[in-house]
């Protein structure tokens, strides 16, 4: 921050920059220009002489003009400023090698490239140099190891085989130089430098979440889902009652200020104990903040998109609106009669929801429901038209182009959006026994459509908008029981079925044309959970691309990623590798465990049709131990074994 301005990083390489407005807090970010916009995500966000310096995957920029950009092909994982200089330290990686780079945040101008043998997992500065004193740097490794370089001087100190550093922090008092380093296992740990080595380890149990570290107002603060503050050279635990996840931490004249998921919290901070005075929601996951000077006033939540919520309350049916961020009650509107079967929100300029219903009556199975469309004006929820349907609505999807896909009872209709907010009957398709999901895949003036029948698989339809026409173009032929699908692409379909499996199909659209109109297996795995709905999104601020994510009746979020070919290869050889290590799962093979336990009448897989990799036993290898860690990567050599602990580490990051 700068002054009274607040800047919070965000999800997906946007910041929201806040100011005191009339003794409230404010989002100024388009005041200022549209500054620090990018279309990427943000790694750290500081403050350096007035200016306000952003770190990005790729670039550094001082002001919103770059100063510094990265080679094709390389990515800012970490970057750390010296307080009191305009130094920065960026962790890069790439195909090939990992970097450690010092560089001036106002200029570009690098200094010093250290190369570092593994993928890093945070770094920090000292840059002393103003006080005749040295320029130190650190890096913490994935392989559990601490790098510092004191005037360019290496050392190596190795932790524990159980515990996994998180959070680096160097800090100077008087003459003496500690590193600080915080866990994955809830540990805070530090030595003193001593010209190339490392002394006099004192450590710290913060609670049960990762440790961050960070400077504040001259003292190091451990937070994990306790905190802790290094008076000196000893731990000195401190009571705020936090835990939870804590992302980011920093000091505002006396408040100290927590980022945690959903919101910032400010704290009061005495010797033993912090009392919150304030909680701000905000509409993302906020990862970094920065504070400056000014009044320590919020007055209000700041919120700018919102969420529809259904709900059941007895035998009647609500649908609630809300601020992105859930916490605010916004709307509500009770819909009696009927039952809430799909949500979905419109996907042009006009801020809206199109909601799904069956009308409950005394047969078992619906006969009869409705779409209703709701407007979203100052905050408040307006009804809009309704249309009556033959069947239940049990999926919607809207597209950017203004139409609407319905799956209604046993056929896919299609409408289209009019100027006046209502919907127009375009045509429909019929012949399925029952509609469950609907999804679909925008381009060159046509949807793609995949449906999701109940007994019939998935069929893939083509919507010319154009010529107002549906034409299907795909679809498996084998019967099969499903629960859930989602188009990803043209010709790419996951789903799920009642036998709690989790596949992939794939139309072959180079074939004979006697074959375009099957959807070819090409991928399956017991995955133990009823999936009932897929969705594309990200779980994690970190997630630099979106993934597949699915839930379950029982519960449980998983995510299906899409790898290239080399990770493929290589994490199937770890997988194997791994599997040997693990053992056994409940008392089964892994192996046995997650093949698919019967293949659906009929169904002919191919070749590789067990191609999927198992994300949760290949990112075990973060959690082993030196000696398991190492024997599961014995069967790489030393440039392949880098490259599958940087691939694991970004499927980590998918759901950090």
């Amino acid at each position: 921050g700068v002054g009274d301005r607040v800047v919070v990083g965000l999800a997906g390489g946007e910041n929201v920059v806040l100011a005191m407005v009339a003794g409230e807090v404010a989002d100024v970010s388009e005041a200022m220009g549209g500054l620090m916009k990018v279309a990427e995500r943000t790694v750290e966000c500081f403050e350096c002489d007035g200016k306000i310096v952003q770190v990005t995957g790729s670039a550094v920029y001082c002001d919103g003009k770059a100063v510094w950009t990265c080679g094709a092909g390389v990515e800012v994982l970490h970057a750390a400023n010296s307080p009191g200089s305009r130094s920065l330290l960026l962790a890069t990686t790439s195909a090939n090698t990992r970097s450690a780079s010092v560089v001036d945040c106002h200029n570009g101008q690098v200094f010093t490239v250290f190369t570092l043998p593994q993928e890093p997992s945070s770094c920090a500065i000292l840059d002393d140099r103003q006080n005749g004193g040295p320029v130190v740097c650190s890096a913490t490794l994935w392989d559990g190891s601490v790098m510092v370089w004191n005037d360019g001087i290496e050392c190596i100190e190795a932790l524990d085989e159980d515990q996994m550093p998180r959070s680096v922090r160097i800090k100077k008092q008087d003459k003496d130089v500690s590193i600080l380093v915080g866990t994955g296992q809830g540990l805070a740990i530090s030595w003193r430098l001593a010209g190339t080595r490392l002394e006099d380890r004192q450590q710290v149990p913060i609670g049960y979440q990762p440790v961050i570290l960070r400077d504040l107002g001259g003292k190091i603060v451990g937070m994990g889902s306790s905190t802790a503050i290094m008076k000196g050279s000893i731990w000195s635990m401190v009571n705020t009652g936090v835990n939870v996840r804590v992302f980011d931490a920093a000091l505002w004249q006396e408040y100290i200020v927590v980022v945690v998921e959903g919101g910032i919290k400010f704290w009061e901070l005495g010797d033993k104990s912090g009392v919150q005075i304030e909680r701000v929601n905000i509409d993302s996951i906020p990862r970094r903040l920065a504070l400056g000077g000014g009044d320590a006033v919020i007055g209000r939540s700041i919120f700018s998109s919102t969420l529809l919520v259904a709900t059941s309350k007895g035998e009647t049916e609500s649908i609630i609106l809300r601020s992105a961020d859930g916490h605010i009650h916004l709307d509500e509107i009770e819909l009696p009669g009927q039952i809430v079967c799909s949500v979905c929100a419109t996907k042009t300029d006009a801020m809206g929801y199109y909601v799904g219903t069956a009308v409950s009556g005394e047969s078992r199975e619906p006969t009869a429901g409705c779409i209703k469309r709701f407007d979203v004006s100052d905050s408040r929820l307006l009804v809009g038209q309704t249309i009556a349907t033959n069947g239940p609505v049990y999926s919607l999807a809207s597209t950017s182009s203004g139409y609407l896909i319905a799956g209604v009872g046993s056929s896919v209709v299609m409408y289209k959006e009019v100027e006046a907010g209502g919907l127009e009957l375009v045509t429909q398709i019929g012949g399925f026994s029952v509609v469950l999901d609907v999804s679909v895949v925008s381009a060159d003036g046509a949807v793609r459509i995949a449906v999701a029948d109940l007994m019939r698989s998935v069929t893939l339809l083509d919507f010319d908008t154009d010529k107002q026409t549906v034409s299907t173009i795909a679809r498996e032929l084998s019967p099969r029981w499903l629960s859930a699908a989602l188009l990803v692409d043209e010709d790419r379909v996951v789903f799920a079925d009642s036998d709690f499996h989790l596949g992939e199909l794939q139309r072959n659209s180079s074939s004979a044309d006697e074959d375009i109109i099957r959807l070819g297996n090409i991928g399956e795995r017991y995955c133990g959970h009823f999936i009932n709905r897929f969705r594309s999104g990200r779980l994690s601020a970190l997630a630099s691309t979106s993934v597949v994510i699915f839930g379950s009746i029982s519960g449980a979020i998983g995510l299906i990623a899409s790898i290239t070919e080399r990770e493929y290869a290589l994490l199937s050889r770890l997988q194997n590798s791994l599997e040997n290590i693990i053992g056994c799962v409940g008392g089964f093979d892994v192996k046995v465990f997650r093949s698919p336990n019967k293949a659906a009448p009929g169904a002919s897989l191919s070749s590789d049709a067990g191609s999927m990799i198992d994300g949760d036993i290949c990112e075990m290898l973060l959690e082993l131990n030196t000696v398991d860690r190492k024997e599961a990567l014995s069967c790489f050599d030393s440039g392949e074994a880098a490259f599958v602990v940087a691939a694991v580490q970004k499927l980590a990051l998918l759901h950090y």
